[in-house]
């Protein structure tokens, strides 16, 4: 049984795959696994000597292991001290009885006597060394114990293990201390690893935190001066908008302008045409007279010719023809007067004609100004309504932009207040980061303290 439950491999029954992997069963060591470092207990990798050695002490096969060992020698242990107490409680009554004979039989049993009381001197020497043995059994372990105790309190956990050469209580006390011992070793040199990497860590963390709250503080002041940008980009687009809309009112202005001179030319288009036919119209009449004069001219001219033929025909009748001839005169006079004064009106209806043909000639490149002059209007009109157009879509467009800067506005203000609030909180880590630094320091001065 004992040999069986020599190994822990043995008592859990680890597959062969499991032990070939597990640093106690390459080590040889079953019976004392708890001193050997990441070991597979049960498939399951074992963590810090700490660690392990609570879930040593857990285990059963570690109990069971132990309570076995102790159990055999305390039996022995007991077996002699039972058998030591029995002769000796012989001896007293084997003497007691020798007395009681004695006494009966008035014999001397002196040398009887002197044989017992030497056998229980020899047993009483016997017990003496047996107890100062043990008693050097408890008190040894003890002294090493307290020696031990004494450095690791100093923080020196250095010390060599001690050597348990019993399995009673004293030597339970001895492994529970050389576990106790392996702990601390680990426990000490896990808390300077970790203060190491608190310590590094907690510098790291003042330095990223540091970076970031300048990084925060740039933050702000790049918002601010953004908030003061979009403000004035808000009042520049305010001012944009009062004057789109101005635009927008003189652009309706002016293209209630172009309408009424679209009008007025339209009129005056009406008008030159009125007066180009009247024009047309009196040169048409000019021609008509000029006819009449032409006419009045011819009749003048016969009118003249005929009233020399009779002032010859009544010069050759002699008195009495003067009468005639006084006639003929004033005929042949009025015919010349008439004559002179159709020679008038044809120069003043060549006059009037060439002036109606100027007048005809300005009205016609009037009306062709005034049609062009329609066309400008209409296309000014046209773009005038383009204008009004583009500066409504202009005015939307400038009042989405506002609201946009708005909510950008807000947003900034947002981010603003955001910003204030981590820089806030990241002088509140910078702190706790220093705090930390300086507990790290203390930390690492206090596993300096231990002796590894």
């Amino acid at each position: 049984m004992a040999n069986h439950l020599i190994n822990c491999w043995e008592h859990l029954k680890c597959p062969e795959d499991r032990k070939n992997q597990c640093p106690a069963f390459i080590e040889k060591r079953g019976s004392e696994c708890w001193k050997v470092s990441k070991t597979l207990c049960k498939g399951q990798l074992q963590g810090t000597m700490a660690q392990k050695i609570g879930n040593c002490r857990k285990c059963d096969f570690y109990a069971t292991f132990h309570k076995m060992k102790c159990s055999i020698k305390v039996k022995i242990m007991s077996g002699f001290a039972c058998m030591i107490f029995l002769f000796l409680v012989m001896n007293l009554f084997a003497l007691y009885h020798m007395k009681q004979l004695a006494a009966l039989s008035h014999q001397d049993l002196s040398g009887v006597q002197t044989f017992f009381i030497s056998a229980m001197v020899f047993v009483a020497v016997i017990a003496g060394a047996v107890a100062w043995f043990a008693t050097g059994a408890v008190t040894n372990p003890i002294r090493q114990m307290e020696q031990v105790a004494g450095r690791v309190a100093g923080g020196d956990l250095t010390v060599e293990e001690i050597q348990v050469k019993s399995c009673d209580e004293i030597g339970l006390l001895a492994t529970a201390f050389n576990q106790m011992v392996v702990s601390l070793k680990d426990i000490a040199g896990q808390l300077r690893h970790k203060s190491e990497q608190v310590a590094s860590a907690a510098q790291q963390l003042s330095s990223s935190s540091q970076q970031i709250t300048a990084s925060t503080n740039e933050a702000a002041s790049t918002m601010s001066e953004l908030a003061s940008t979009v403000e004035r980009v808000t009042e520049n687009t305010q001012v944009v908008a009062f004057a789109s809309e101005q635009a927008s009112q003189y652009a309706e202005g002016g293209s209630e302008g172009i309408y009424r001179v679209t009008s007025q030319m339209k009129s005056i288009g009406s008008s030159t045409d009125l007066v180009g036919r009247s024009i047309h119209n009196l040169s048409e009449r000019s021609n008509e007279i000029s006819q009449i004069v032409e006419l009045i001219t011819q009749i003048a001219d016969q009118t003249n010719l005929l009233a020399l033929n009779a002032a010859i025909e009544a010069a050759r009748a002699g008195d009495q023809g003067k009468g005639f001839a006084v006639v003929a005169e004033e005929v042949r006079k009025l015919a010349e007067r008439s004559a002179s004064a159709a020679k008038e009106i044809k120069t003043l209806i060549v006059t009037i004609q060439e002036e109606a043909g100027v007048g005809v000639e300005t009205m016609t490149a009037s009306t062709q100004e005034v049609e062009a002059g329609n066309l400008v209007v209409n296309e000014v009109g046209e773009s005038f309504n383009s204008i009004i157009t583009t500066v409504q879509q202009l005015s939307h467009q400038i009042q989405d932009v506002a609201a946009a800067t708005e909510q950008m506005s807000s947003g900034i203000q947002n981010v603003a207040a955001a910003s204030q609030e981590q820089t806030a909180t990241m002088e509140e880590v910078s702190a706790s980061a220093e705090a930390l630094t300086r507990m790290a320091a203390d930390l690492e001065e206090l596993s300096e303290r231990f002796k590894l």
